[in-house]
């Protein structure tokens, strides 16, 4: 699970997504190369968000140095984004993200994409969750639980309580859905 802010409350999200660059295998012995589009925000809650979300993730790869690497894509790197399909937003493609969060993290035919949002939140200690199930499925995807608003990281106890949320569902993508990871 991981934890996601949105207009005022919190919750923790389906927002993890982890890709396989050579497809699905029964061992997971790579890292973990942790990806998101980065950009600074206007609105100052997001940029609150943003950072409660960064704290977590600075203690996940401090915990999990030889697994987790970041490879965050800068929003102005963007070549393409939505706008492209009409979308009044900008957003970059998410093969584009992926595809950066390989390259930065060196990605190998072992290695492992994990998407999120900018405000979502990482859960130290169910890490070893993502690890198991990359280990046994080759996939792992996590649920949205709604939360109050917190201005600091709720511990990791405290974290995985709370309401699933009511709409949609997870999402999986698999690097053949994207073009195949990093290329």
């Amino acid at each position: 699970m991981c934890a996601m802010a949105r207009a005022g409350r919190v919750v923790f999200h389906a927002a993890i997504f982890t890709i396989r660059l050579a497809g699905l295998k029964m061992r997971f012995a790579g890292r973990v190369l942790h990806t998101t589009s980065l950009y600074d925000p206007a609105d100052p809650e997001m940029r609150r968000r943003m950072g409660v979300a960064r704290a977590t993730w600075e203690g996940v790869y401090r915990q999990y140095s030889q697994v987790f690497v970041a490879g965050h894509f800068p929003i102005e790197r963007a070549v393409r984004t939505s706008r492209d399909l009409g979308d009044s937003r900008s957003l970059p493609f998410i093969k584009d993200v992926v595809s950066f969060g390989f390259a930065v993290g060196g990605g190998g035919p072992d290695d492992s994409i994990m998407l999120t949002n900018a405000d979502t939140c990482l859960i130290p200690s169910l890490m070893p969750l993502v690890f198991e199930s990359l280990r046994r499925r080759g996939m792992y995807y996590s649920l949205r639980v709604d939360h109050g608003r917190f201005d600091t990281p709720l511990a990791d106890e405290v974290a995985g309580r709370g309401e699933f949320y009511p709409r949609g569902g997870p999402v999986c993508v698999h690097a053949d859905m994207v073009g195949g990871g990093a290329g």
